[in-house]
């Protein structure tokens, strides 16, 4: 059974099988078989080539795919660096801002000084008013004495004045 072999490539001619030593023709169903497997070799090969063109097409779109990602690649590298200016001008925005507020508390703060020295002041010169007019209600009594003292002098008392002198 196992002495069947192939007959050699080009020896034995389109339709002959080489059985032992014997070459005789091939059977009809052998025949039929070899068809249908040549056939599906055939068919094969035609869903292997589209598949080799599928694959052609997808490396393809995958180089431009990785074309559109460089680019996108250098234009994220433009927006971190258009980011990375934005992050400075917030940080010097900020430190500005910091130190306008330190200025306002420094200002406030002095306000305030500045508004308790002036209610201090105001205390200190409503004393001083107060002090001013219990003097002047002492004195008031003398001025109007002295007033009416100097307004009860006669000529002949100061000539008695001048004399006493």
């Amino acid at each position: 059974r196992s002495l069947e072999k192939r007959a050699p490539p080009g020896g034995g001619g389109q339709n002959a099988l080489l059985v032992g030593n014997l070459v005789g023709p091939v059977p009809n169903q052998l025949l039929d078989h070899l068809r249908l497997f040549s056939a599906q070799v055939v068919e094969a090969k035609e869903k292997m080539q589209r598949r080799l063109g599928l694959l052609d097409g997808g490396l393809r779109k995958l180089e431009v795919c990785g074309s559109h990602i460089a680019d996108l690649e250098a234009e994220l590298t433009i927006c971190a660096l258009k980011v990375d200016d934005v992050a400075a001008q917030c940080d010097d925005f900020r430190d500005d801002i910091k130190a306008m507020v330190s200025q306002m508390k420094d200002e406030k703060a002095t306000e305030a000084a500045e508004t308790q020295r002036a209610q201090e002041l105001q205390a200190a010169l409503a004393l001083q008013e107060q002090q001013c007019e219990r003097e002047k209600a002492q004195l008031e009594p003398l001025a109007a004495a002295a007033l009416t003292a100097v307004t009860s002098i006669e000529g002949k008392d100061l000539i008695a004045l001048k004399a006493v002198r």
